[in-house]
């Protein structure tokens, strides 16, 4: 567990610098920085045999934030036009865990989210992040 929480702090800490450097934009550069790692991800859960074809996106998602270990609590909503991935208790929270008085949020969920669903061919619209660090934060997958 420990080699995982290191993880968690070297993941906080590029998304704090991130928030830093570009404050109000912070978002966009998280997003567009933890798809790649989220793609990354992908990969290595399909090769280690995790992920398979068949499976549903929850169940995708499920099994990579448990992997992860990102999250202390979470569930999924679906609506007509959205499903919601709402996500207490983050590991990852550059405001929340790192300390980071950020003007803005740079979280790496809504992007690790975006790119793994990418490289495990699963399509949506967009991602739309609502993060209320520290709190709860909502990840939307705009269905097509």
């Amino acid at each position: 567990m420990i080699r995982m929480e290191m993880c968690h702090r070297v993941l906080i800490g590029v998304m704090g610098a991130v928030g830093k450097e570009y404050g109000a934009d912070s978002q966009r550069m998280a997003n567009n920085i933890a798809n790649e790692v989220g793609r990354q991800l992908g990969k290595e859960l399909v090769y280690r045999g995790m992920i398979k074809d068949n499976m549903e996106t929850d169940e995708i998602l499920d099994i990579a934030l448990k992997e992860l270990d990102v999250a202390g609590q979470y569930r999924t909503k679906t609506t007509t036009k959205a499903k919601v991935y709402e996500i207490k208790d983050c590991n990852i929270c550059p405001k929340k865990i790192g300390k980071y008085p950020l003007p803005a949020t740079a979280c790496p969920l809504p992007g690790i989210v975006r790119g793994l669903l990418q490289e495990t061919g699963r399509h949506f619209d967009e991602t739309y992040p609502d993060l209320k660090p520290g709190e709860v934060c909502n990840i939307k997958l705009k269905l097509s």
